[in-house]
Parts: structure tokens; sequence; C-alpha cells
């Protein structure tokens, strides 16, 4: 029983590792330079999405490493576009300690 148990959680972990692996990335850096509108848009999209799941967060709350970590899981939470998800992270970054 206890083999069973235990090959079972080895195979969850391995599929898991795999799945993880074949997901698309979504990456928060970007070279491009913001205009003072579409930053703002930015801050209209945290403001508005990021609030309907949780307390909203000051974006100096948090390093832009952890930024970084956070927001791609959160983008996709949200169910944003591309573009959105560009702004909104040139936003947060502009704004992290």
């Amino acid at each position: 029983m206890k083999r069973t148990i235990i090959l079972l959680a080895i195979g969850a972990f391995v599929a898991t590792g795999c799945f993880t692996k074949n997901a698309p990335k979504t990456t928060v850096a970007s070279t491009k330079n913001y205009t003072e509108a579409e930053l703002e848009k930015g801050h209209t999209i945290f403001t508005g999405s990021c609030n309907k799941c949780h307390k909203y967060k000051e974006p100096a709350q948090y390093s832009k490493q952890k930024w970084t970590k956070v927001l791609p899981s959160m983008i996709k939470k949200a169910k944003l576009s591309a573009e959105d998800g560009e702004v909104l992270t040139a936003w947060v970054m502009a704004h992290a300690k």
C-alpha cells in the first residue's frame, strides 16, 4: 500500500513537471518605452482587474523580482490580452521597489 502511494506521488510529481515545462511562458520583461497614456491604462487595468479577486496591493509593496514571478500567472488568471498584460506589467514595474 505504501509503495503504491509513493509511486502515485512520484508519478504526479513527474507529470506536473512535464506539463509545466510545456506550458507557454508569459514574459513580463519588455524593452518598449511606454507613454504616460499607456502607463495610465496599465494602472486602470491593475486597479480594475486585480481587485476583482483580491485586495489591492501597492506595487511598491514588492520588488520587481517578486512581481516578475507573480504577474505572469495573475495576467493569465485575469484573462488579459497580451497588450493589456504588457502595459499592466510596465506600470507595475515602474512603481515597484
